[in-house]
């Protein structure tokens, strides 16, 4: 984000909340597609839904591992697996992707990508 400047000001932070709030957005607005596809015949509704793990659950968990072998580099490579396929598997808890549920302060894109698809 360096064209919000050099300097971490209130504007830069500013416009990385607003990138993680639209990205939080997109999720669930894509989680709501996936609930909505599920309904129908067909198994169209594995396309978002293998998005959605990608991005929220397995690109966070091979963060994790990452963090964790450049972090403690006497550490085994199974305990960056280990802690990454565990950041994984809450991660995908948490969001639980198929369930009709959404945080209240994602409603409204979560209901836009349930509408949008029952079209």
């Amino acid at each position: 984000m360096d064209f919000l400047g050099p300097m971490l000001g209130a504007v830069r932070l500013v416009g990385m909340g607003l990138v993680a709030f639209l990205a939080f957005a997109g999720l669930y607005w894509l989680k709501g597609c996936i609930v909505a596809l599920r309904h129908r015949p067909g198994r169209l509704w594995l396309l978002p839904f293998s998005l959605c793990v990608s991005l929220a659950c397995l690109l966070p968990g091979w963060l994790v591992r990452s963090l964790v072998v450049s972090q403690f580099p006497t550490v085994g490579p199974l305990w960056g697996w280990g802690l990454g396929l565990a950041f994984a598997l809450f991660a995908f808890g948490r969001y639980r992707f198929t369930e009709h549920s959404a945080p209240d302060l994602m409603d409204w894109s979560y209901s836009r990508g349930y509408r949008w698809t029952n079209k």
